[in-house]
């Protein structure tokens, strides 16, 4: 990088007072230049460690890529290839139909298999946000410095196309905060995740407790059906105590907060 430095010079060796020595000058030209090439390294570095951080980060929140298809794994014949080879006498009708009825299976089976995946990372990205909430419970705090630097993150991470969900939460909480895991948690207990202001979301209402004295605690109003369907299952399974287990309270409440 060559810096033009506007100096009078003298080449020839005939110095008066307004003039500068060529190898003085040669000298200032040298070490304006490395100055100027030692910034732009450092301002390179820089771009480089925040990229690589990022992409770092979002690795860590992404769900692990489906796995290729073996190589000797074929697709499955069309209906209209069958319906060949049975024209052909080659497979019976029988034939034909059992395999379509196998090909269903399959579809259902991957379908299901697919949900399920979907769910679970749900659930692991909620208890890890909680996990953050019980280790800085200013979080909950819109007027807090954490809650303020979170969504400031946040906000980043959506203009470089992140997701409008939970996984960016999560992502901005781990970008600020750090691993988790190093965080203490605080001796005099934590304060419980009521809503999830953090991020993202327009806020939908913070919802009322369908329980009634006496009867048992239900849902939370304004969830989806499907969301109120698979943690009846997780009630059921034994993950959660009930309705008013305080995980799942906080789950419901970040997921109305969320609409």
């Amino acid at each position: 990088m060559v810096v033009d430095v506007p100096v009078k010079t003298d080449p020839e060796g005939k110095a008066d007072e307004n003039s500068i020595p060529q190898p003085r000058v040669n000298a200032m030209m040298a070490e304006a230049t490395a100055a100027a090439d030692a910034r732009a390294e450092v301002a390179e570095k820089e771009a480089r460690l925040e990229k690589e951080k990022r992409l770092d980060l979002e690795a860590r929140s992404r769900p692990a890529a489906a796995p290729a298809p073996k190589p000797d794994e074929k697709p499955p014949l069309a209906r209209q290839d069958l319906r060949l080879l049975v024209d052909e006498e080659k497979i019976t009708q029988d034939q034909m139909d059992a395999e379509l009825e196998r090909q269903s299976e399959l579809r259902v089976e991957k379908r299901v298999a697919s949900s399920q995946v979907v769910r679970d990372r749900a659930v692991q990205i909620n208890a890890k946000i909680d996990q953050y909430v019980k280790r800085v419970p200013d979080l909950n705090d819109k007027t807090s410095d954490n809650h303020a630097r979170v969504r400031e993150e946040y906000a980043a991470l959506i203009k470089l196309d992140y997701p409008d969900d939970i996984s960016t939460e999560l992502v901005a909480m781990r970008a600020v905060l750090g691993d988790v895991e190093k965080i203490e948690i605080p001796e005099e207990g934590h304060t419980e995740r009521e809503v999830d202001t953090t991020t993202h979301g327009s806020g939908g209402g913070e919802g009322k407790e369908t329980e009634k004295k006496g009867a048992e605690p239900g849902p939370l109003k304004g969830l989806a059906p499907a969301f109120v369907e698979y943690y009846t299952e997780g009630i059921k399974d034994g993950r959660y105590a009930g309705w008013n287990d305080p995980h799942l309270v906080a789950i419901q409440k970040r997921e109305i907060a969320r609409k």
